[in-house]
């Protein structure tokens, strides 16, 4: 087997710009701390709240346009 084949990991701090929640998992990353815009304790998506779309994509015009 080769020698150091596999990168070195340690723990590093990941820290919410949102709203300042941490917390520490084993990474590859260099940096001591990362931050980050949004995370599972502020997203709307995991804390239930709605998000209306401002930006219609292709697939809802369609179905409006067969719609009608």
């Amino acid at each position: 087997m080769k020698k150091d084949l596999h990168p070195k990991t340690k723990n590093v701090k990941f820290i919410c710009s949102t709203c300042g929640s941490t917390f520490e998992i084993e990474s590859t990353n260099r940096n001591d701390e990362v931050y980050l815009d949004v995370c599972s304790h502020c997203h709307p998506v995991y804390i239930g709240g709605n998000v209306e779309q401002k930006v219609k994509g292709k697939a809802e015009r369609l179905a409006k346009k067969f719609k009608k």
